[in-house]
């Protein structure tokens, strides 16, 4: 079968609501190597098709899919975009990802910078999950699948009974019965599915519904409280309300803290109980006393913040195996040592 210069490889890549994706070659030898053949399916969505072959072509970006031919004015409508080798994150699935929160940002931080050049271009993509992240040859991430992007200023044409989002990722804004009261789709709309695919890559393909990323913590999974870190960045962006979500920016800016925080061993404030010992890398840290004051305090660099020759109040662990002390003073944050 073909769709003017592009011959059918027989093989079908996959498909969803709107089209149906099949392996191409083009007979026309104008261009080398494999497409992407995307046929849409049902007609009455021409308009949001067409949005999608728009919204893509105004966005000349590494890290978002290319689309290199498309047939509007006649049926069978089409367009023609780069083949990805790797396939989708979901494809490849969760377990690859497991435990591997650099991996992770190695997908998420470009893909961050893709949304961004979207966002910037006034389109939200809408529909981020693991299906949608594609990866080539090269291991080079890409977000594709532009279908139910918002574009500023436009009119709504996505059908009434179209869904609005993948479902386990969606965020409450984009909901049947919600939308409008939490306002338009926005950046955050896309930062709240980033979250959800944070967890899904770190735990190994597991899924949450709405905002419940704690129902089972990643430091339960692992057995290690420097996952808590990954939960303090998503209580920040896995939020009904968007004006309580982190934006694109700073999200991206917190992913890569997180992850030196996560790699290097560094105790979270809430909790540090139980976390591998820097020192010897053996026992875990227990808690010794609430309270240690020593009004005698020597600070012997410049990170004291100003409270060398002060009275400081500190709260100590120590290690189960090699005693190795941490001293903690939280005058300048709230202390969970309270609780």
């Amino acid at each position: 079968m073909q769709y003017g210069r592009w011959k059918v490889a027989g093989k079908t890549i996959g498909g969803g609501g709107q089209g149906q994706v099949e392996l191409v070659t083009d007979a026309g030898g104008e261009k080398s190597g494999e497409f992407a053949l995307k046929k849409l399916k049902d007609d009455r969505r021409i308009g949001r098709f067409k949005q999608e072959i728009d919204a893509v072509g105004k966005l000349n970006h590494p890290n978002i899919i290319q689309i290199v031919d498309s047939c509007i004015s006649q049926k069978p409508h089409y367009y023609v975009m780069e083949y990805c080798e790797g396939g989708s994150l979901e494809k490849i699935g969760g377990r690859a990802f497991k435990g591997d929160i650099s991996k992770a940002v190695e997908i998420l931080d470009p893909i961050c910078d893709a949304l961004a050049a979207a966002h910037e271009a006034g389109i939200v993509h809408r529909d981020v999950k693991p299906a949608n992240i594609l990866v080539r040859a090269d291991r080079t991430p890409v977000i594709a699948d532009f279908g139910i992007c918002h574009v500023d200023q436009n009119e709504s044409i996505t059908l009434h009974e179209e869904a609005m989002g993948p479902i386990n990722y969606i965020a409450p804004e984009m909901e049947s019965g919600m939308r409008g009261s939490l306002g338009d789709p926005s950046e955050r709309t896309d930062v709240y599915a980033l979250g959800k695919v944070l967890y899904w890559m770190l735990s190994g393909g597991s899924i949450f519904a709405r905002e419940a990323h704690r129902v089972t913590p990643l430091s339960q999974v692992f057995g290690d409280q420097r996952w808590e870190h990954v939960h303090m960045l998503l209580d920040k962006v896995v939020v009904d309300k968007p004006s309580g979500r982190l934006d694109l920016k700073s999200f991206r800016q917190e992913l890569q803290k997180v992850r030196g925080l996560v790699m290097e061993n560094y105790a979270p404030l809430k909790p540090s109980i139980g976390i591998k010992c820097r020192f010897c890398g053996l026992g875990t840290y227990q808690r010794i006393g609430k309270q240690v004051t020593d009004k005698t305090v020597t600070l012997r660099d410049n990170r004291s913040g100003g409270l060398a020759g002060q009275i400081v109040t500190a709260n100590v662990m120590h290690c189960d195996n090699c005693g190795h002390l941490e001293f903690f003073n939280f005058q300048r944050t709230s202390s969970w040592w309270t609780q």
